[in-house]
């Protein structure tokens, strides 16, 4: 590549000036191959450039789809825990609450027995309670009329004592003081 050279604008002489390039036909061709293969190379770069996006974005892809089934794998089995373990729960509650009831209705039933057993044994207490003051009752009655019977038997015999040893007095002391 040769610089204009002169007024006149020939190419090859020592003054040269400021102008632009001196391109004869053979530098010319030169430039073309140069331009071409430029072309060629930027063209090269561009496709190697597409192919490298491409297989990035086949990558993204590709990692995307495998993140979204481990976290949809993930997600299942988180759901299948969540399900087992609040199933587990549940059975556990219901055992439970079956239990609580169990012991609930064992607990009436017997409370039930006590009351019913402590009130047969107040009425049966009650009723020896009552059966002893009236045999305590009878027998005082027994005791009294007895006594009172004794005393009016003991107060007749007296009597019969007396009016024996009247009559035998005056049958037997009568006469010795008449005569």
């Amino acid at each position: 590549m040769r610089r204009t050279c002169g007024a006149t604008g020939q190419c090859g002489t020592t003054r040269c000036d400021t102008t632009p390039l001196c391109q004869t036909p053979a530098t010319h061709a030169t430039t073309i191959i140069i331009i071409i293969i430029i072309i060629i190379i930027i063209i090269i770069i561009i496709i190697i450039i597409i192919i490298i996006i491409i297989i990035i974005i086949i990558i993204i892809l590709i990692t995307t789809l495998i993140i979204i089934i481990i976290i949809i794998i993930i997600i299942i089995i988180i759901i299948i825990i969540i399900t087992t373990i609040t199933t587990i729960i549940i059975i556990i509650i219901i055992i439970i609450i079956i239990i609580l009831v169990i012991i609930i209705i064992i607990t009436i039933i017997i409370i039930i027995i006590i009351i019913i057993i402590t009130i047969i044994l107040i009425l049966v207490i009650t009723i020896i309670i009552i059966l002893i003051i009236l045999i305590i009752i009878i027998i005082i009655i027994i005791i009294i009329i007895t006594t009172i019977i004794i005393i009016i038997i003991i107060i007749i015999i007296i009597i019969i004592i007396i009016t024996i040893i009247i009559i035998i007095k005056v049958k037997f002391i009568i006469p010795i003081l008449l005569s």
